[in-house]
């Protein structure tokens, strides 16, 4: 329960900060009294009025003034209501904030000692077994072609380009799971036969316990290159992979090399 409410917890908390900053800025400039709205068929006529008098000023539609001191308290009125609502939101998010800090039932688990662990069946395993559970997978591997370069990552495994090494080593560092190469089976989009493609990466957002592919297309200045692996991805999406969705693609080309800034933005958005 706390990771559904903390993956939008702070976008929403933010953006009831700024709307309320910005109607309390537009409320010290509103005008003063009412306006009275009355219906006649298709059409609104409108009366203005201050607090505490009976005096009822009839405003012309035509008039661009009486319009202007018309929409101009209206929006008052709106932005008021906005503004209480925004604060009682506020103030709700806080008490469930400092509920979620004091613990809840997915993490209830973690916090008993292991002997009692020992003897339940938690509604929800712990993130380091679910990640050892995940790292654990068996899977053929790719072998490398004699004489190719030896990339080494900081985990110790072997990949096939400096940019998988550096993609690998800031996954290390982020404390990402990744498995590197895991087959999946593609149908080609023209011969419609099977085969394993062996994409970069496979890496684990633990938040959501959601599988990302990772393909790096590293030399797509290369028009054959390039066609070959556009034509790769149509074969991902029919498989069910679509970039931006449970599929990371990051391209470079001489001119443009991945740099160490585009993966770390790349790991906040989907990863963390």
């Amino acid at each position: 329960m706390k990771r559904l409410y903390d993956e939008n917890r702070s976008k929403r908390i933010k953006y009831l900060q700024q709307l309320q900053t910005k109607k309390r800025a537009a409320l010290l400039h509103a005008p003063s009294g009412n306006i009275k709205v009355m219906n006649k068929g298709s059409r609104s006529y409108y009366s203005f009025f201050n607090s505490g008098e009976t005096t009822v000023h009839y405003l012309k539609c035509h008039n661009k003034q009486d319009m202007a001191l018309a929409k101009a308290i209206v929006q008052r009125s709106y932005d008021q209501k906005v503004l209480e609502l925004v604060i009682q939101e506020l103030s709700l998010l806080e008490e469930l904030d400092a509920f979620y800090h004091g613990g809840d039932a997915d993490n209830l688990y973690s916090t008993l000692n292991p002997g009692r662990q020992a003897l339940i069946t938690p509604i929800r395993v712990t993130d380091e077994a679910y990640i050892a559970k995940w790292l654990a997978r068996s899977y053929p591997r790719k072998g490398f072609m004699e004489g190719a370069p030896v990339f080494e990552t900081k985990r110790g495994d072997r990949v096939r380009s400096k940019s998988e090494m550096e993609i690998a080593n800031d996954l290390f560092d982020e404390e990402i799971p990744y498995l590197y190469e895991v087959p999946i089976r593609l149908i080609d989009c023209i011969t419609c036969q099977p085969y394993t493609a062996h994409p970069d990466f496979m890496v684990l957002n633990v938040k959501e316990r959601k599988e990302f592919l990772w393909e790096h297309f590293g030399m797509m200045d290369d028009p054959e290159y390039a066609q070959r692996n556009i034509k790769k991805l149509v074969e991902y999406e029919n498989a069910g992979y679509y970039p931006g969705e449970n599929m990371i693609v990051t391209f470079e080309t001489r001119t443009f090399p991945l740099t160490p800034k585009e993966i770390k933005r790349v790991i906040s958005h989907y990863l963390k």
